[in-house]
C-alpha cells in the first residue's frame, strides 16, 4: 500500500479525534522493514518514532540490535533508543512508565506519535495495560532456581503446564517458566489470571495500528542479511566490548538476538561461522513465534504485505 494512501486512511480514521491525543502503532516481526517503513510514514504525517523493542532500548548494541542508524536519526526524532546501560534490568513496567512521559513531550510538540516495534508484551502493556503482580521475595526466588536445578527443564515444564497451563503452552522458556511458578508460588494466582485483571492502564488514547507482514521465506532470508552485514558493520566489535566486560548474560541485555552464540565465539567454544548458522537459525525461530503472537493477541487496523 501507498504511503499516500495510508495516510489519507489514518487522517479519515482521526478526523474527530484531536491530534494530541492518538497513537499509531507499527508492529511486525523482526527483519520485516517496521523501521523504514515507520520513517517513510513520520515525513508523510508530521510524526515522531517511539521504540517498542526491549533490546533496542539499550545503548552499545546498536548494531547488533538493529537500531536506527545516523542517517535515520536525522530524518525523523527518536524516543527510547540506546538510552539503558547494558547492565540494567527494564521491565516492561519501567517502559510503560518512560512511554508515557515521551507521550506527554510529544504532545507539547504537536507531533504524530508511531509506536514501533516486534516485542508483544510492550505493545500489549501500551494497549491493555499491566497487571499489579507483587514483587517476589527473594528467597522464593532462590528455591525455584534450586528446584529447577534440581529437577530439570523438563520434569519442571509439567509443573507449570499443570499451574497454568494456558500461560505454559505460549511460553516455554527458563525465564518465563520460572515466573510463572514464583507468581503462583508468592500469590496463589497464576500469572494467566492476573494477566486477566490489568489495573495499570496502558496509554489513554485512540489507536490505529498496522501490522506489516511478508512472505516468510523473504523475511528470513532478510534476518540472514542482516547478520551479514552486521559483520560487516562493526557488531563483532560491540559483542567483543561485551565480552571483554564480563556482563552478566542473564540479563535483557545478552539475549538479543546473536548475541549469545557471538559470545561463545569469543569464549572459544565455538566458530565464527557456527555462531552466524546458529544466530540466524534462532532468529528465524523468534520470527515465527513473533508470528504467532500476532496472530493470537493483536488485532489491527488494517494490514499490510510488503
Amino acid at each position: 500500500m501507498a504511503i499516500n494512501k495510508l495516510k489519507k486512511i489514518i487522517k479519515k480514521y482521526f478526523e474527530n479525534q484531536d491530534v494530541n491525543e492518538s497513537l499509531i502503532i507499527v508492529a511486525g516481526p523482526t527483519g520485516i522493514g517496521k523501521s523504514y517503513f515507520a520513517i517513510k510514514l513520520a515525513l508523510e504525517i508530521n510524526g515522531v518514532i517511539i521504540n517498542a523493542d526491549s533490546i533496542q532500548v539499550y545503548k552499545n548494541i546498536e548494531i547488533i540490535s538493529s537500531q536506527p542508524n545516523k542517517n535515520d536519526l536525522t530524518k525523523v526524532d527518536h524516543f527510547l533508543y540506546g538510552f539503558k546501560s547494558i547492565n540494567e534490568h527494564y521491565s516492561v513496567g519501567d517502559w510503560l512508565h518512560s512511554l508515557n512521559h515521551v507521550l506527554e513531550y510529544i504532545k507539547s510538540k504537536k507531533k504524530i506519535p508511531i509506536l514501533v516495534g516486534g516485542t508483544g508484551m510492550y505493545i500489549d502493556a501500551a494497549i491493555n495495560g499491566l497487571s499489579d503482580i507483587p514483587t517476589i521475595e527473594e528467597d522464593i526466588k532462590l528455591k525455584t532456581n534450586i528446584m529447577f536445578d534440581t529437577l530439570g527443564i523438563k520434569k519442571f515444564r509439567e509443573i507449570v503446564g499443570e499451574i497454568d497451563p494456558v500461560y505454559y503452552s505460549q511460553n516455554k522458556d527458563k525465564q518465563r517458566l520460572i515466573r510463572a511458578y514464583n507468581v503462583f508460588i508468592s500469590t496463589g494466582k497464576s500469572l494467566t489470571d492476573w494477566h486477566k485483571s490489568k489495573s495499570n492502564q496502558g496509554i489513554n488514547r485512540k489507536t490505529f495500528s498496522i501490522l506489516l507482514n511478508k512472505e516468510r521465506k523473504e523475511n528470513y532470508k532478510n534476518c540472514d542479511n542482516r547478520f551479514e552485514t552486521f559483520i560487516k558493520t562493526g557488531g563483532l566489535d560491540e559483542v567483543r566490548r561485551f565480552w571483554e566486560k564480563k556482563i552478566d548474560r542473564s540479563l535483557s541485555s545478552a539475549k538479543a538476538l546473536g548475541i549469545k552464540w557471538f559470545l561463545e565465539f569469543y569464549d572459544g567454544k565455538i566458530s565464527l561461522k557456527n555462531a552466524m548458522e546458529c544466530s540466524k537459525r534462532d532468529t528465524r525461530r523468534y520470527v515465527k513465534r513473533q508470528n504467532t503472537w500476532f496472530k493470537n493477541n493483536f488485532v489491527p487496523n488494517i494490514k499490510i504485505y510488503l
